[in-house]
């Protein structure tokens, strides 16, 4: 199922697959050009910052809006085959995973060609970008199986994805919010993994055990809440849909 909605998402377009690779640089062209060239924050390797802030979130956007769109596009098939629903969206979720992978080789030009030095803490990359992966299929599984009823979500997560995207420092680093909004970053799983992924390849540190405890708490406590709403759900998907 990956591999062939993988094929099919690019087929007939003229460049293929290198949408994935050209999406999140666009992007990142327009915001760097506004926020490196007039605004100029003061952030130290803002070129890889911005970068890597913008490929973690287009896989988070990526992840969740696809789970929806898969959801209804597989109905056809569920109503004629009888497998675990849960496939769907973690095929999904996979799909968006290999687009990251391949925007991560980019940005490991970029880096390579930057003045950073290589860090040993760098393998520990691994683990937050596992979790990342968790996170945005739990939420993937929590919007798929409420989709299915409330058809207006796909138009309401749109609005909630751009909210979040300026309430995420993406573009803005957060000694830049105000210490009264703080706790807004604090329960912000998405910020937290990209804060720690941009601290521990830019600048070589580890967050403490504490902070790792309690985002990994709580990107597992996300996923538990998404699966039993889906398990709770999934036998309503095929006369709701």
């Amino acid at each position: 199922m990956v591999v062939s909605d993988f094929r099919l998402r690019y087929q007939g377009s003229l460049l293929g697959f290198f949408w994935a690779l050209l999406r999140p640089l666009l992007m990142y062209t327009v915001l760097y050009v506004v926020f490196a060239r007039f605004v100029r924050f003061p952030i130290a390797n803002y070129q890889l910052y911005l970068l890597l802030g913008v490929i973690f979130w287009n896989f988070f956007s990526e992840a969740t809006n696809s789970s929806i769109v898969h959801l209804f596009g597989k109905a056809g098939l569920m109503k004629k085959v009888n497998f675990p629903r849960i496939i769907i969206i973690f095929s999904s979720t996979l799909i968006a995973f290999l687009n990251f992978c391949l925007n991560i080789l980019v940005f490991s030009l970029f880096f390579l060609f930057s003045r950073l030095s290589f860090h040993w803490v760098l393998f520990f990359e691994i683990f937050f970008v596992l979790e990342f992966l968790i996170l945005s299929f739990g939420v993937s599984l929590f919007l798929a199986s409420l989709s299915s009823k409330f058809k207006d979500l796909i138009h309401l997560w749109d609005i909630i994805l751009q909210a979040l995207f300026w309430l995420t420092p993406i573009v803005y680093s957060t000694s830049m919010i105000p210490d009264r909004y703080s706790w807004l970053i604090k329960i912000n799983p998405i910020a937290q993994l990209i804060g720690y992924s941009r601290d521990l390849i830019l600048y070589g540190q580890l967050p403490t055990l504490l902070q790792m405890a309690l985002v990994t708490g709580l990107t597992l406590v996300i996923l538990v809440i998404g699966y039993l709403v889906f398990y709770s759900r999934q036998h309503r998907f095929i006369e709701e849909l």
